[in-house]
């Protein structure tokens, strides 16, 4: 959706809120008291919502306090 069309509805009116700390309960963090900024796309047409971190540099923190997908569903 970054390219400002909607994968799902293919409508060109994406909306984009950028660097904003998601909420606690959706947060997307490094430990319990850290938090990244993430941007959001939403479509207006169908409401869909992609979010990404707004710099991938914060990829390495929160790398070191995950697991992958694999590792998880494997154990």
């Amino acid at each position: 959706m970054k390219n400002g069309k909607c994968p799902k509805c293919e409508s060109t009116d994406v909306l984009h809120v950028e660097k904003r700390y998601p909420e606690p309960r959706g947060v997307v963090g490094v430990t319990l008291w850290s938090r990244v900024p993430v941007d959001d796309y939403v479509c207006g047409a169908c409401g869909l919502r992609e979010t990404y971190l707004s710099d991938l540099a914060d990829l390495d923190k929160i790398r070191k306090n995950a697991t992958t997908a694999r590792k998880k569903q494997a154990g």
